[in-house]
């Protein structure tokens, strides 16, 4: 699929791998990404709390802090 700002996906190490990590596209590159990824969401309001998240990140791609997600909410359309 086509990834657009805040497009929920699920992580995954190739064919048949999905497990429980998912993603979320936070900017250009990760737009850029080849369509192997499933799409499942995307995040409509608090782009500015994946931001902080985002900015969170390291070299290796693991928070510098712990990140907690506290809630969620989840509409179907």
């Amino acid at each position: 699929g086509r990834y657009e700002l805040g497009s929920l996906a699920m992580a995954n190490a190739g064919p048949n791998t999905n497990g429980s990590q998912f993603f979320v596209i936070s900017g250009p590159d990760g737009m850029r990404l080849p369509p192997l990824y499933s799409l499942f969401g995307k995040v409509v309001s608090g782009l500015d709390v994946v931001q902080t998240i985002n900015d969170l990140g390291s070299g290796s791609g693991r928070p510098s802090e712990v990140v907690t997600i506290q809630s969620v909410t989840i509409t179907e359309r």
